[in-house]
């Protein structure tokens, strides 16, 4: 399991962090978006599910935020071009803009790249009320 990153409930006053703006940084563009789902039987509330992402690093950070109404069960991995996986410091929610922040423990480098990331959610269908699921 992940340490959660303290710097998201406890910032230093003097840093300005990427999730303070209700845009998500400019330096990371998605290139791929690969989502298996899960459905849940009729009258159940619960789906999960895979989604693999596949980014591209314009300027080097320590700072991945992807936007998230599902919960985050488990970040599997994020592997560089070559395949090789990228360590991790720690990852949180800030549910103020729904992001899920990831912070790796050295800096990701744009010729490194493209990066992929695995994740494994869990989704709530009545906690979600917009999109395909909107009531």
């Amino acid at each position: 399991d992940l340490e959660y990153c303290t710097e998201i409930n406890a910032p230093n006053p003097d840093t300005q962090y990427p999730w303070y703006s209700r845009r998500l940084p400019d330096n990371i563009v998605p290139v791929n978006y690969n989502i298996e789902m899960v459905m849940p039987g009729w009258g159940l509330e619960v789906y999960d599910g895979f989604i693999n992402i596949k980014i591209d690093v314009l300027t080097p950070t320590r700072w991945i935020l992807l936007h998230s109404k599902a919960e985050i069960d488990d970040l599997q991995y994020i592997k560089n071009k070559r395949g090789e996986e990228i360590e991790i410091e720690c990852n949180g929610i800030y549910i103020l803009y729904d992001y899920y922040i990831i912070k790796t423990k050295k800096e990701l480098n744009p010729a490194d790249g493209p990066f992929n990331i695995n994740i494994l959610f869990i989704g709530f269908l009545p906690e979600i009320d917009s999109g395909i699921f909107e009531i």
